[in-house]
């Protein structure tokens, strides 16, 4: 459902035990994802007070990549034996 809607703050900061990170942390975490162009933040189409992050280009190429390097290392292994 992140492809359409994405996920407010409110609801990544409900998903966060308390333990692992405040609100305050979690704020700059993703304020950095979004000057590496790791998340984007739009205006929710339903409630214009609340902003979603979706998934950005830079994080996608970074997961391709990652998969691709990680399947090329399985394939290897896999046709060793």
């Amino acid at each position: 459902n992140n492809d359409r809607d994405g996920i407010s703050f409110e609801t990544i900061c409900s998903n966060v035990p308390k333990s692992i990170g405040s609100r305050s942390s979690i704020q700059s975490i993703l304020n950095e994802a979004l000057y590496q162009n790791l998340f984007k933040k739009f205006q929710s189409k339903k409630d214009k007070r609340i902003k979603n992050y979706f998934i950005g280009e830079n994080f996608a190429n970074m997961i391709h990549n990652w998969l691709k390097k990680e399947y090329s290392y399985l394939a290897r292994l896999y046709y060793s034996y």
